[in-house]
């Protein structure tokens, strides 16, 4: 028969690793600063890890690019850079959520939010 106590402790244990790991994996998200710029560097954009835009450069060549050419590379250079943070990560998140200890409480929450 197992220890209760001994039982809880682990429990408790396993809970503040999670803990640990959880806010590792938060600051490093949140750290994540991606900037891309056009082919020729007219236009820069920076967008945090929710690929919202925190920044935008503009050469004095885009200005000279007109309204549609502008925006439109304006637009795909965003895309290049949210495409480029997301990726970042899920490479950081790769090792926390390929935890099959971590996938398994995930999936619990899943459960038990689906099923309230």
């Amino acid at each position: 028969m197992t220890d209760p106590d001994n039982w809880n402790r682990q429990q408790l244990e396993h809970l503040a690793d999670l803990r640990r790991k959880a806010d590792k994996l938060q600051a490093e998200i949140a750290a994540i600063d991606v900037r891309a710029s056009s082919a020729k560097g007219e236009v820069g954009v920076n967008v945090d890890a929710q690929g919202r835009v925190t920044d935008i450069r503009l050469s004095p060549q885009a200005l000279s690019l007109g309204e549609a050419s502008l925006a439109s590379l304006l637009l795909q250079t965003i895309r290049e850079a949210r495409d480029t943070a997301s990726r970042r990560a899920q490479e950081i998140a790769k090792p926390f959520t390929s935890d099959p200890g971590i996938a398994a409480a995930l999936n619990a929450v899943r459960e038990f939010t689906h099923n309230a």
